[in-house]
């Protein structure tokens, strides 16, 4: 039997991305088939676009990128309950085992397992389907678009990243960020005290408050020897001793942090 065919937007090398015909993926039992509305592109999407590669995910095959989703229900497996054909949802892109610790606590967020849309050798959704666990599915409410469906992934990272940086309403902030995730996630919090350290072009900001901001301590304690950029401070202009790079970092170092028993 002939497979269907859809129309995807493939990275062969750096530098070249061809829409090509691929064959439209079937859902597994636990699956749902999605069609694609709308997705973004993530500032790891242009990275691989123009390096061919994060630290240790490096592209060595034809690759599907993004992972920013929302699309439309078409097709369950089998054994899916909680989605069914024609309802309108967002793509939660890290799948997990469900399985370990992590998992089974509610931080599955730190999954050694993770299976990551548009991570080497994984397919994105830059697609017209994309087939994706059910349980990482989440139906969109009737008033919000399928552009708003999209930004929820990048948003729940600022909403996140929030959290960890207790960072509170009426708090100043800085959004050095290009892209669809600057849209709605605000970066290194700029305190009204400046403290002892570097101050930054606009003022406003210290080493030790980028430090508080990117909470990432441990590897200043563990790591310090380390040469890094961070991607708050270059923004910021401001000068360090030491640059610690926080986007890397949060690839190379997420084994680190899970024997160092970081929360």
């Amino acid at each position: 039997m002939q497979k269907q065919m859809m129309k995807a937007a493939v990275l062969d090398r750096p530098l070249s991305i061809e829409v090509k015909d691929v064959p439209v993926p079937e859902p597994r039992p636990d699956e749902a088939l999605v069609q694609v509305h709308c997705i973004g592109i993530c500032g790891s999407d242009v990275h691989y676009y123009e390096h061919g590669r994060i630290g240790r995910y490096e592209v060595k095959q034809p690759i599907i990128l993004g992972h920013e989703v929302a699309g439309t229900v078409v097709k369950v497996g089998s054994a899916v309950t909680n989605v069914a054909i024609g309802d309108r949802v967002a793509v939660e892109p890290g799948v997990t085992c469900g399985r370990c610790d992590y998992c089974k606590s509610g931080r599955y967020n730190l999954c050694p397992d993770v299976v990551f849309m548009a991570t080497p050798p994984v397919d994105g959704a830059w697609a017209d389907y994309v087939a994706v666990r059910s349980d990482f599915l989440f139906k969109l409410p009737e008033a919000m678009s399928f552009e708003e469906g999209a930004l929820l992934e990048p948003l729940s990272v600022g909403i996140h990243a929030m959290t960890r940086g207790r960072v509170k309403p009426s708090d100043r902030v800085a959004r050095p960020l290009d892209g669809a995730a600057s849209l709605r996630r605000p970066a290194a919090p700029e305190r009204s005290r400046i403290r002892s350290g570097w101050r930054s072009g606009a003022g406003g900001s210290s080493w030790s408050d980028c430090r508080r901001a990117t909470r990432f301590r441990w590897i200043f304690r563990r790591w310090s020897t380390r040469s890094w950029t961070c991607t708050a401070c270059s923004a910021m202009r401001i000068r360090t001793r030491r640059r610690f790079n926080c986007s890397a970092a949060v690839s190379t170092a997420s084994a680190r942090r899970l024997r160092t028993g970081f929360r």
